[in-house]
């Protein structure tokens, strides 16, 4: 919201789909608001857009300024990206979002730009427990299973059809025009799988709610949602399957 007020604003966040979801989201709440990402530039906006971190604009200074998952700063690969924004954006209040462990960096790097640091400690949306190792080849129905590659998520897939189990797979790497598609091939498929009382297995990397929050499509995956939620009650198991 803070965001969305500001004469002028900048949100940097680790993935394209990120700044999507943020550029949409300032959209529907009346804000102007331009996408760069390595891989695309949509200028729309003159005083506000949504950035991947290495396409952070250090040309001119902002009202607010996001700084999304401060602890990837730690990465080897990609940290360079945050430290450098952190200290090169010219934002008259930045908004630095991570978890506890990245507290240190940051008051670190605030002390070393003289920045005054005001910190919020916010509650988790979800409950996260460890339950102990499981073997992944024999997991429970209604498992979320996370790669972090492409080739991983396809061979996970693999393995799990081998076993005759329906996998649904979502990855990134895809420009948002067909994130959009197989989003609605996947509310499709869905459909037809609530039709017939199909008990599926969906690999996904967070709750039905938090897939597609927002953008084209989100209401219409609002079905999808109810449907997913219900797919998981005993009710639904319990169904004879139909053909």
């Amino acid at each position: 919201l803070a965001l969305a007020a500001a004469k002028s604003g900048l949100y940097l966040g680790p993935l394209r789909l990120l700044a999507l979801e943020q550029r949409d989201r300032l959209t529907e709440l009346g804000t102007p608001c331009s996408l760069v990402t390595g891989e695309e530039r949509d200028d729309v906006s003159p005083t506000h857009s949504a950035r991947t971190v290495e396409m952070t604009d250090f040309s001119r200074r902002f009202e607010v300024g996001v700084l999304d998952e401060m602890q990837l700063a730690f990465d080897r690969d990609r940290g360079w990206a945050w430290v450098a924004a952190y200290c090169g954006v010219a934002a008259e209040t930045l908004f630095v979002t991570g978890p506890v462990s990245a507290e240190p960096v940051i008051r670190r790097l605030a002390e070393l730009c003289g920045d005054e640091v005001e910190v919020n400690v916010l509650a988790r949306q979800g409950a996260l427990e460890f339950e102990g190792v499981l073997d992944w080849r024999h997991l429970p129905p209604r498992t979320a299973v996370i790669g972090f590659s492409r080739a991983m998520v396809l061979e996970l897939k693999a393995m799990f059809e081998s076993r005759g189990l329906r996998v649904a797979v979502i990855y990134g790497g895809l420009s948002p025009e067909v994130r959009r598609n197989e989003a609605r091939r996947f509310m499709t498929l869905i459909d037809e799988l609530y039709e017939h009382k199909v008990t599926t297995i969906v690999a996904a990397a967070d709750k039905p709610e938090r897939l597609y929050p927002a953008g084209d499509g989100a209401f219409e995956f609002e079905r999808t949602i109810s449907r997913l939620n219900e797919m998981q009650s005993v009710d639904y198991l319990t169904r004879p399957h139909l053909t």
